[in-house]
């Protein structure tokens, strides 16, 4: 009896065990595949767990890099991981390509969301920036703020636009009542009246603007929108009110969450209902953000609402500070909900949320990461001569280090040589036929990453005098005449030319070359000596 106690005891220890992060590492791999893979890898001990991953790139500073393209974490991230070792695969190449640097951290954390949200700080939004924030979003390490009054998307490296006066961005429209998101350079958002709504996505550096999905519903327009991977989220609500349906009365007031699958062709004409409910406090959606797995919503009554993707269904709702007309935006920037609210009158505010206890177990990792080639410079000359010899040299730097050899092509005209070398330097004879030299240089570093860089010369003519036109039997041919001295110099032949105001030579192609002549020949029109590469047809 007494050895089946213990038994029971240790068995119940480890079912009620609090969930551990024991250790985290991580490794990129150097296969020469076309893409950047970081294989992420943690030991979970204790109980079953929710477990997320988050990034940094700047030694925790913020953990705002993408980790949308994963492979193999659907048993290592998300709910119900039971304890064990977990590894699963960041496509870095696709979500951060060309970045590289030594101060990327990982944070693998077991997630336990609050039962009561805390209020970590609120800031007063000054009277002339008073709709900064109807819209909320966050993304490259910045804050994106859409401006009801301006029209304007605005972005900073702070919330507060006291403290980090905002930078314009892109201008999308005023008095549009709805939340806004960025992803993959753009800002998304929505434009129209009652009915029908139009969904946008305006491309920041370009602003190109492309019309994502028209919303042909009734009532108001669409609230807000999220885009999680590859689908946009849209918060939009039937107020009808009272209407005749059947011949009877029928109150609609109802929230819709849809969802438009964004891999689709623009415009988007079908779209899934993930959520249909009447609305009230924990059934109503505005700002929306995703975080830890879940979409959040904000709304009026003074809510943030929980939808889980799984079920497709509210799984929670969690009063916040509402002294007015409550939330507008809604962002997440990796440690934080923030959402705006407009309170009594044109006073608005921002608040800083909590929504997961900081205490549960986190394990961190550290170390280099690479998806940037490296940096190749050719040193070369400005002008080359047929025949002639010219040192090309080049620099290639990466902090993961070059994988030697380096690759060298030279194209001139139709010849195109291709070699690999060792030594950043290459000595190159110059052939006839190109009036340009192409000389490019490919090195690799050591996550197979290649950065290259290309040299065009030009070809010159040496001491070039003029050109004489000799009638052959094909045809006219053509000389470039050279300085004399040049010519010899040159080494491809020499013809010898005296006629009057004219002293030099006329330059030939290489010798041994079948239709190509040292000689000169007296001619009724002229010298006249055949050279391939110039013939002129008439």
């Amino acid at each position: 009896m007494k050895k089946i106690l213990i038994a029971i005891i240790i068995l119940s220890a480890a079912l009620y065990a609090e969930p551990t992060i024991d250790s985290v590492w991580f490794s990129q791999d150097t296969i020469c595949d076309g893409q950047n893979l970081v294989e992420i890898c943690y030991i979970l001990s204790g109980g079953t767990a929710q477990v997320s991953a988050l990034m940094s790139a700047d030694s925790g500073e913020t953990w705002t890099v993408p980790m949308d393209s994963l492979i193999g974490a659907e048993t290592s991230l998300g709910f119900d991981i039971v304890p064990g070792t977990h590894c699963f695969t960041w496509v870095m190449s696709h979500d951060l390509p060309d970045t590289h640097g030594t101060d990327w951290i990982v944070r693998v954390e077991v997630v336990d969301i609050l039962d009561t949200f805390l209020v970590i700080d609120s800031i007063w939004v000054p009277e002339e920036r008073a709709h900064y924030g109807w819209g909320l979003a966050f993304g490259l390490g910045v804050y994106w703020f859409y401006d009801f009054t301006t029209g304007y998307v605005y972005y900073s490296n702070g919330i507060n636009p006291t403290t980090h006066p905002p930078r314009d961005s892109v201008y999308i429209g005023d008095s549009l009542n709805m939340d806004i998101d960025f992803y993959n350079y753009s800002i998304y958002f929505a434009r129209g009246g009652s009915n029908p709504t139009h969904i946008y996505r305006k491309a920041l550096f370009t602003g190109d603007e492309q019309f994502i999905a028209e919303v042909p519903m009734h009532g108001s327009a669409v609230q807000g929108v999220q885009v999680i991977r590859d689908t946009l989220y849209a918060a939009y609500y039937d107020n009808r009110g009272w209407v005749w349906i059947g011949g009877s009365p029928v109150f609609i007031n109802r929230m819709y969450l849809l969802a438009f699958d964004l891999s689709q062709p623009f415009p988007i004409t079908e779209w899934d209902t993930v959520t249909n409910y009447p609305r009230d406090s924990c059934h109503t959606i505005e700002g929306m953000a995703y975080a830890h797995g879940y979409l959040w919503g904000s709304n009026n009554w003074g809510r943030i609402v929980q939808i889980d993707f799984e079920s497709r269904d509210y799984v929670g709702c969690y009063p916040v500070p509402n002294v007015g007309n409550g939330a507008e935006g809604l962002c997440w920037d990796g440690e934080y909900l923030w959402y705006h609210n407009r309170e009594h009158g044109e006073l608005h505010s921002l608040y800083q949320i909590l929504i997961h206890d900081m205490t549960s177990s986190r394990g961190y990792a550290g170390g280099l990461l690479d998806s940037r080639g490296p940096i190749v410079n050719i040193m070369g000359p400005d002008s080359v001569l047929v025949g002639e010899s010219y040192n090309f040299r080049w620099t290639a730097t990466d902090p993961s280090g070059i994988v030697l050899p380096y690759e060298v092509v030279t194209i001139c005209g139709a010849v195109i040589e291709t070699l690999f070398v060792s030594d950043p330097r290459y000595v190159y004879t110059i052939p006839s036929g190109c009036d340009t030299v192409q000389f490019s240089v490919s090195a690799v570093d050591s996550f197979c990453n290649e950065g290259s860089d290309i040299l065009s010369v030009p070809v010159a003519s040496a001491g070039l005098i003029g050109h004489i036109f000799i009638q052959g039997e094909e045809g006219i041919y053509s000389l470039r005449v050279i300085d004399q001295a040049d010519a010899i110099a040159a080494g491809n032949g020499v013809i010898m030319i005296q006629m009057p105001g004219v002293i030099g030579a006329a330059e030939l192609v290489d010798t041994t070359h079948t239709n190509a002549s040292p000689v000169f020949i007296n001619t009724p029109y002229g010298i006249r000596s055949w050279r391939y590469d110039s013939i002129i047809t008439d």
